[in-house]
């Protein structure tokens, strides 16, 4: 992923899921524009849901996206996130406790 000082535009939002490094997901704080081009990395739906809060970003399509890809990235690279996913898959749950479990993560971005 390129460093925010090497855009040379303004992307609200910069997404990659290049093999071998999982996805990755910065958004744009826009409290700074036009003063300032700072990106916020979002590792994890906490991170999400705070730049939506904090109207870090504006717009209803780009909440749904920054929560969506939040969600992502927190499910397939957030340590705690697959330690807790093993522990059910070893606990042999079915598939409706795997389901609760991720309906928790989207309840939080609520």
């Amino acid at each position: 992923m390129a460093s925010s000082e090497s855009r040379s535009n303004l992307d609200s939002l910069v997404y990659s899921n290049k093999e071998g490094d999982g996805p990755k997901l910065e958004v744009l704080d826009q409290l700074l524009v036009p003063h300032e081009k700072k990106y916020v990395p979002i590792p994890d739906v906490e991170a999400a849901w705070s730049v939506i809060r904090l109207m870090q970003i504006r717009g209803a399509p780009l909440i749904a996206i920054v929560a969506c890809l939040g969600l992502a990235v927190d499910l397939s690279s957030n340590k705690n996130v697959k330690a807790e996913l093993v522990e059910l898959a070893a606990d042999e749950i079915d598939i409706n406790e795997t389901m609760k479990y991720i309906t928790q993560k989207i309840e939080y971005l609520k």
